[in-house]
């Protein structure tokens, strides 16, 4: 049976965008019983163009939350659960 990803895509994407990838399968399992593994999510967000952090290589900078934990300023970008911003290639 297939899921319906595509139902789903803007609470998906919206809740990634504040919450770590095991929180968001813990709040669609509970409050939409959507169930997919984390490989799937995975999937479907890479299909979608969906990224936690903004590449280098793109000519962006890295989303930075906070200081580093010495205390400086750090360029290394951002790290999951931190409130990083989730880009789309589609929007």
């Amino acid at each position: 049976m297939t899921k319906p990803w595509d139902l789903h895509k803007a609470t998906i994407k919206t809740l990634y965008a504040e919450h770590t990838l095991a929180e968001v399968r813990a709040i669609m399992m509970d409050k939409h019983n959507f169930k997919a593994s984390t490989r799937a999510y995975r999937g479907r967000l890479i299909q979608w163009g969906v990224r936690k952090y903004t590449s280098r290589k793109h000519g962006d900078a890295a989303s930075v939350s906070g200081a580093s934990r010495d205390g400086g300023a750090s360029d290394t970008g951002s790290r999951e659960g931190d409130g990083a911003s989730v880009t789309s290639r589609d929007e």
